[in-house]
């Protein structure tokens, strides 16, 4: 459905051709890295007040084009590209196996400007009297048989540098996020999620995207 020479940046959310068959996530701060990428602000989450104020309108004018924000993975985002209601869609890792094994000629794209990536983790507090407890848990979740069983399950990728391609059951999704490379995820064309300092006001600027 989408020309090869259309997918190759995040400027596709914005191709006039796809209106009404683009879905991005109901999520504030994705929004605003995908608009800063392709304004070509490659720190997407430290951005100044112009910037940010340019990532605004860019998804003000990305609006229309929208089909709509998913809020949820599997009740609207691949049911919807499923279906063929959506052919361009911000999604989790888990719906390219999806797509694929539901017979789905799909990809995930590699944009001129990079790829998002994200890395979720435990937190301990500093007072906490369980830490012994927390060690045991975490270090249940980061076995390698947990962490090989979690990525064939849920196709996430894992901490745990002992588990290799070749534990990877679905090598679609192997060469798709290069999970063989422990370092994709925090070096380019990947960029990494971070803290936004302005936070406050990026999300009064995406309540703004959502009113306009």
């Amino acid at each position: 459905m989408i020309a090869p020479a259309d997918a190759a940046g995040w400027e596709l959310a914005w191709n006039k051709k796809y209106s009404g068959k683009v879905s991005l996530w109901n999520g504030a701060s994705t929004n605003f890295e995908i608009a800063a990428l392709k304004l070509g602000y490659p720190n997407m989450d430290i951005l100044s007040s112009n910037q940010l104020e340019n990532a605004k309108q860019a998804l003000i004018e990305q609006k229309p084009l929208n089909k709509l924000y998913w809020g949820s993975e599997y009740s609207q985002e691949q049911p919807n590209f499923k279906s063929g209601e959506v052919w361009v869609t911000y999604c989790w890792q888990d719906s390219l196996v999806s797509m694929t094994k539901a017979g789905l000629k799909c990809a995930f794209m590699t944009p001129s400007q990079g790829r998002l990536s994200w890395i979720c983790g435990f937190m301990l507090g500093a007072n906490t009297k369980n830490y012994y407890h927390a060690h045991a848990y975490v270090e249940s979740y980061i076995h390698h048989l947990a962490a090989a069983q979690m990525t064939n399950l849920f196709y996430y990728g894992n901490s745990n540098a002992t588990v290799t391609a070749a534990d990877v059951q679905n090598k679609v999704l192997v060469k798709a996020l290069d999970l063989g490379n422990p370092r994709a995820v925090t070096t380019p064309p990947n960029h990494l999620q971070s803290w936004t300092p302005n936070r406050a006001a990026l999300e009064l600027a995406w309540q703004e995207v959502q009113a306009a």
